[in-house]
């Protein structure tokens, strides 16, 4: 049989011990602490790649291990704007510059002289290109740097000349050469060619060393300077020779009919006259082969 209870059981609650509160509420905050550092909240970061852009979520702690969860690594020249011991925040922007280099060759044409020269067997206003001008071409060596793709520098390392200008070379009458040949007419200059033997063995020596690659031309002075390699339609290349009496002669022998000299036929005194006269002196087994007298010949300075 149950009896009741007379009312003098007292029933004690749990939170009526303030001891026993306050060490529960210790141990909730520990609890807390423990907690948010085992599931820490990630870090939303805005890395800038070169030229690309990513938001990243990440749990790392500084820049250099965040590039290191990434795989990425830094070339020798890249960029980074931040310093690898920097530690991770919350919308943190991370930004690598990617860094290039190549060299380049571009071709740069050169461009040639004209060059003038005063010559009294031209009509006063005529000219005669004697050697054609020709570009030359350079290549330049270039170092261009690129900063995410985008050209930052260029910088010049050398250049090379893979062919010289070849200079163009006219003769000029008094007028024209006085005027500028831009604004004469252009005329083609007559050349009488002479073909003779080494009589008194003058040139014996310079032929002997020319070979037979080279014979000797004599050029009035005042036409093509001495010294200079020409080409003559017909008869090969020479080596030109400035001797006036001897050119004087073979003017004679060129405006005489059928070749004999002292005799100038009446129609062809005032073409000698504007006539450019050219003897050569050639080994006899070479000029036996080739016609004696010729006008109209096209000479090239080489």
């Amino acid at each position: 049989m149950i009896q009741p209870l007379n009312g003098n059981v007292k029933i004690n609650r749990f939170t009526d011990n303030r001891l026993i509160l306050v060490l529960l509420l210790i141990v909730l905050l520990l609890l807390t602490v423990i907690v948010d550092d085992k599931f820490d909240r990630p870090k939303v970061v805005e890395f800038y790649d070169g030229l690309k852009t990513h938001i990243v979520k990440t749990y790392e702690t500084d820049v250099d291990s965040f590039l290191r969860s990434q795989n990425i690594s830094l070339a020798k020249g890249d960029i980074l704007l931040n310093s690898l011991s920097e530690p991770l925040a919350d919308s943190m922007e991370i930004r690598l510059i990617k860094v290039s280099e190549e060299i380049i060759i571009e071709e740069e044409p050169l461009a040639y002289k004209k060059i003038m020269q005063l010559c009294e067997a031209l009509a006063p206003g005529e000219i005669y290109e004697l050697r054609s001008g020709a570009q030359g071409l350079k290549k330049n060596y270039y170092k261009v740097t690129y900063h995410n793709m985008i050209q930052k520098s260029r910088q010049l390392l050398g250049e090379v000349i893979c062919e010289k200008p070849r200079d163009q070379v006219v003769l000029c009458g008094k007028a024209a050469y006085a005027a500028g040949f831009e604004t004469s007419s252009w005329q083609k200059m007559s050349f009488n060619v002479v073909v003779a033997g080494d009589k008194n063995s003058r040139w014996k020596e310079e032929l002997k060393n020319n070979g037979a690659m080279f014979g000797i031309a004599l050029v009035a002075s005042k036409i093509i300077h001495e010294g200079s390699l020409i080409e003559i339609e017909g008869y090969g290349k020479f080596i030109v020779k400035n001797d006036d009496s001897r050119t004087t002669d073979a003017a004679e022998a060129s405006a005489a009919p059928n070749g004999s000299a002292g005799e100038t036929h009446p129609a062809q005194t005032a073409f000698t006259q504007s006539a450019a006269n050219i003897k050569l002196i050639m080994p006899d087994n070479i000029s036996k082969n080739l016609t004696m007298r010729k006008r109209n010949v096209k000479v090239r300075l080489i």
